[in-house]
């Protein structure tokens, strides 16, 4: 009889236990196939490897392609002239006081979206790839497995 059931009638009393448990007690238990907790940590080793190297390497595309927006961004904002209304905002912050709404619309006019979405866009790609990048590094022992 298995360890856990080994008083079926006493257990019935206290825990109305049912026809089901009754047939799982009586079940045999079998051994795993050999060498398959080393073939299961195999397994967990090879994913936890996998998904630090998607995450590197989405890491690395996310901050390749924000610094090239990020280049291409700060060319368009002196363009636009959006540059100089934040040098003049920072220079003289009692205008920023005096009409805030108008400066937030000025500058939300000037700043070119079309570049600024897809930057915000790749940094949260790379917050999100971290955890992927952050994956513990799998170390099984075949031993423990074993016993």
């Amino acid at each position: 009889m298995d360890r856990y059931f080994h008083d079926l009638d006493r257990m019935n009393d206290v825990y109305d236990l049912d026809q089901i448990d009754v047939l799982y007690a009586r079940l045999d238990r079998k051994e795993p196939p050999a060498g398959l907790g080393g073939r299961i940590l195999a397994v967990a080793a090879a994913r936890a490897r996998r998904r630090r190297r998607l995450g590197y390497g989405i890491i690395a595309a996310c901050l390749t392609l924000a610094a090239a927006l990020s280049f291409f961004v700060g060319q368009q904002l002196q363009v636009s002239g959006a540059l100089s209304l934040l040098h003049l905002l920072a220079a003289d912050a009692d205008l920023l006081m005096e009409a805030p709404l108008e400066m937030a619309g000025t500058v939300a006019e000037l700043v070119p979206w079309f570049v600024v979405i897809p930057i915000a866009a790749c940094l949260v790609g790379t917050v999100v790839a971290m955890r992927l990048a952050q994956t513990p590094i799998a170390r099984f022992s075949t031993q423990r497995s074993e016993r």
